[in-house]
């Protein structure tokens, strides 16, 4: 597709309901269909780079992997018989079998890639390559007319049109739609006189398919795939669907630069190009966080009693991080949908291997802010809406307005204090070095002029260290008063939306250009060092440049 078209793709399960709900029918189907593509990898994997090639193409796929172990009239006595290997194969499905040979060929390819990038690659003694494919956690798929029987979602809105666009769906529709029949391998699997595959009833449950008729009915339906999550069996559908995403200038954007933290959930900031602020928005989840907070204080109370487990506990924990994710997601897609934004702007977060420190690592460790931005993404491409990531170095710790790093309150991490532009520092360089020097000259003569007092130089070099540490951190706090008081994560929100819009305008200049640009603004040559007063200062010298072309 092109720079403003793609393909979207969204998978919604219908859980299999009933009371007499055959699960152990259903699992002997999908361990037959694993056993079978364990028996083409290894036939694959055999004649890698002989018969199978990574370039080849679906058809050729199945047409070799069947003559090698199909028997047929034309084909008699293979190398392989598949059908005798094993008692669940001999009446296996065809469309399911060629389904097991592409999975197979997925998983030797796989290895194959691996093994030639461990062999290349340097590695530490002993470290063994990468081990043997096998099926894993592979689930069949159900092929319409061979293996899935039931209502097409589309149907619904032939029906939908019949009844002049009733928005809510009929009781009899709901029911048409929610039963299915799917073939499935009944019989021992160890008696090969007990083997055949024959179709079973369903019911899918209610709300599943209400919300598919609801919101998938008119993008373009796969085949679904019968899966289990723990004691739930499902049908997984996958659809599909072309969006056209906005196309517009840099200048005629308008921009959502939203910034993830714990104190508040999300801070969102409506941001032009020009560096105009047209909305804020904060969303935070008191409730939520008391829960969560009350939720893991019994867990830290059970464990100082000797239970270690809590699997309840830490369920409900997962629970309602999960919520808080979901309606952050929610909230940040509404603003978009709200300001007509054309792209949604985030810290590009890198949050594996970091070792969390203070008192709030366990949150940490439980912030789901890629999980945020993975809702987030999927949700604006749906709406037609652009997802970019800019560098998260420095976005709350640098002011918006360009004075320098900010001053977090302790009591209250949210709010900070900016420099004060009025401030000047103390001297430096050699009017420095000749106060530090006069200093310790009268430091010396008091401690000769104290017959009693005998210190030693160790304790002497401490106390000007510990004098120096004192000195620095007064300066340091003389630097903020009277600063100006803001929100520190709404900062960071300009920060966000002024880097997305510096990159932007740099990469549409040409070479010249932007070298004298970043010449006059030294700040927008590197992401980290960006904040809002770096673009109003970028947009003035673009304005100086045309005046002086014209």
């Amino acid at each position: 597709f092109g720079d403003n078209t793609m393909k979207l793709s969204n998978c919604y399960s219908a859980i299999i309901s009933g009371d007499n709900l055959p699960k152990k029918i259903l699992q002997d189907t999908v361990d037959c269909y694993r056993s079978a593509v364990d028996y083409f990898i290894v036939i694959i994997d055999k004649y890698w780079g002989v018969l199978f090639t990574k370039e080849m193409s679906q058809e050729d796929l199945i047409k070799v992997a069947e003559s090698l172990c199909i028997p047929s009239s034309k084909r008699i006595g293979p190398n392989y018989n598949f059908p005798s290997a094993a008692p669940s194969f001999n009446h296996f499905p065809s469309y399911l079998r060629r389904a097991a040979i592409c999975a197979a060929f997925g998983k030797v390819t796989a290895y194959h890639t691996l093994l030639s990038k461990w062999s290349k690659a340097p590695h530490k003694k002993g470290q063994n390559p990468p081990g043997k494919p096998k099926a894993g956690d592979c689930f069949p798929p159900l092929y319409r007319h061979n293996m899935f029987e039931g209502h097409k979602f589309a149907e619904y809105l032939q029906l939908q049109s019949q009844t002049n666009g009733q928005s809510t769906i009929p009781a009899a529709t709901l029911e048409q739609f929610c039963k299915a029949r799917i073939k499935v391998f009944l019989g021992d699997k160890k008696n090969p006189k007990k083997q055949e595959w024959d179709w079973i009833d369903v019911t899918l449950r209610k709300s599943d398919i209400k919300y598919i008729l609801q919101h998938c009915a008119g993008q373009d339906e796969s085949v679904p795939t019968l899966i289990n999550k723990g004691k739930l069996w499902k049908l997984s559908f996958l659809f599909t669907q072309e969006v056209t995403l906005h196309d517009k200038d840099v200048a005629d954007q308008i921009v959502v630069s939203c910034d993830l933290g714990l104190n508040n959930a999300v801070t969102c900031s409506v941001m032009k190009a020009d560096g105009t602020v047209l909305g804020r928005e904060f969303l935070k989840l008191p409730s939520e966080e008391a829960h969560l907070r009350h939720t893991l204080g019994l867990i830290r109370k059970g464990q100082s009693k000797g239970n270690r487990k809590q699997r309840k506990l830490w369920s409900r924990v997962r629970g309602i991080n999960n919520d808080i994710s979901v309606k952050t997601a929610a909230f940040i897609i509404d603003v978009a949908i709200r300001y007509h934004a054309d792209v949604i702007v985030m810290e590009n977060l890198h949050l594996q291997g970091k070792k969390r420190r203070g008192g709030k690592r366990q949150r940490l460790s439980l912030w789901k802010a890629k999980d945020v931005q993975r809702m987030v993404e999927s949700k604006a491409h749906l709406h037609g809406m652009r997802f970019s990531t800019v560098c998260a170095w420095n976005t709350s710790r640098l002011a918006f307005d360009g004075s320098g790093r900010v001053l977090r309150d302790r009591d209250n991490y949210s709010m900070c204090t900016f420099p004060n532009p009025n401030y000047v520092e103390p001297p430096k360089g050699k009017e420095a070095r000749v106060s530090t020097d006069s200093s310790k000259e009268a430091n010396t003569s008091n401690g000769q002029a104290s017959s009693d007092a005998k210190v030693s130089a160790k304790t002497v070099v401490t106390k000007s260290v510990k004098a120096s540490k004192a000195r620095s951190k007064a300066q340091n706090l003389a630097k903020y008063e009277g600063g100006k008081r803001y929100h520190c994560d709404l900062s960071a929100s300009y920060n966000i939306g002024a880097r997305y819009f510096i990159r932007a305008i740099l990469k549409a200049q040409d070479a010249l250009t932007g070298q004298h640009l970043k010449a006059k603004v030294p700040e927008c040559a590197h992401g980290s060092t960006c904040c809002l007063n770096t673009l109003i200062s970028l947009n003035a010298e673009l304005r100086s440049l045309k005046n002086k072309a014209l």
